[in-house]
Formats: structure tokens, sequence, C-alpha cells
């Protein structure tokens, strides 16, 4: 009866060294093997998805990416039909992979345009009739030309024997015409 419990003693012994040597050969030698399969299986885990950025304010979209370990970059700023600091667009595109702590670039509105202002066209001048000075003496002729809203201009002599002394001869230009108000009349006075 001894005999028999020495071979449970060795039955034990021998399935404890074996169990032991088998655990040894699998921590040293199948399960390195096996570890860039894990880390292929841990990098598909690290792997995120671009969520949609568009239409976010600037502080939104850093909140929604710090949450999924991602950093937001700026890519620049454009005028745009959203308000100021709104997401127009992002590269990854939305459901585009990226790896956990990788950067999303955004561009930034800064507004609507603002139309161009157009340069104000200056009134059109306004036309005056020239008024008739002609057979009137000089100083009534001058103040019916300020009156119309014109200049008095050059002053000339001229003589006719049948008009009296500073009287209005001729007048340029001529009366009933239409020219722009402030232009200048130039007339001419009979000599003493």
């Amino acid at each position: 009866m001894a005999r028999q419990d020495n071979s449970f003693f060795v039955a034990f012994l021998t399935s404890l060294i074996v169990s032991i040597g088998t655990t040894l050969v699998m921590y040293f030698v199948v399960l390195p093997r096996l570890a860039p399969y894990s880390r292929m299986k841990s990098n598909t885990v690290s792997q995120q998805t671009v969520p949609k950025l568009e239409g976010l304010q600037l502080s939104q979209a850093k909140l929604l990416l710090k949450g999924m370990n991602l950093q937001l970059g700026l890519a620049g700023q454009k005028n745009g039909p959203k308000p100021a600091g709104t997401i127009l667009s992002h590269m990854p595109e939305q459901g585009s992979p990226i790896k956990r702590g990788g950067e999303v670039k955004v561009v930034i509105s800064l507004g609507p345009k603002a139309p161009k202002k157009r340069p104000e066209t200056p009134p059109a001048p306004q036309k005056v009739k020239v008024p008739s000075v002609r057979n009137m003496h000089i100083r009534k002729a001058k103040q019916k030309v300020k009156d119309a809203g014109l200049i008095v201009g050059r002053i000339i002599y001229g003589y006719d024997e049948d008009i009296s002394p500073n009287w209005v001869l001729r007048q340029s230009p001529r009366a009933g015409r239409m020219v722009e108000k402030g232009s200048k009349v130039k007339i001419t006075i009979n000599k003493e």
C-alpha cells in the first residue's frame, strides 16, 4: 500500500511540473509571438471617428474634441455666411478615422463680408436758364445774373451810338440757354 501512496505522490508531482513547465513555455515563448496581434487590436481601439464640427462655435468644438481625446488646430479664417467664430469646415472630414490624440484642423468664419460701399455719385449739376440782360443798365444786369445763380464773368466794352453808356450790348451765353448753376456770363457794355 505504501507503493500506491508513492505513485500517487509521483503522479501529482509530475502533473505539477508539467503544469509549471507549460505555463513557463506559454509565458516566454507563445505570448511574445502573439503580442503583435494584441497590439493591432489595441490600435484599432485607439482609432476615433471625426465628429461633425461644421456650424459649432469654436469653444463648443474644443470641448467636444477634448472629450474624445482629440486636438483642435486652426487651419484658417475667412468670411462666410455664418456668425464670427463658427466653424465652416474641418480636416479630416466628418466620419474619417483619426488616431486618439490626433489633430482636427478647422476653418473659422470671420462673419459675413461687409458689402462694398459704392462711391457716392455727386449730384447732377443743377441747370439754370440764362436770363436776358440786353438793353439793361450794368448794375441791374449784374444783379439779374446773380439772382439766376450765375456769376458775372468778363466785362468787355463796345460802342453803339444808339445806346446809352453802361448799358448791355451783348451777352454770352445768350439768353434762354440752360447752363450749370454757377457758370459765368460774359457781358459787353457800351462805352461812355
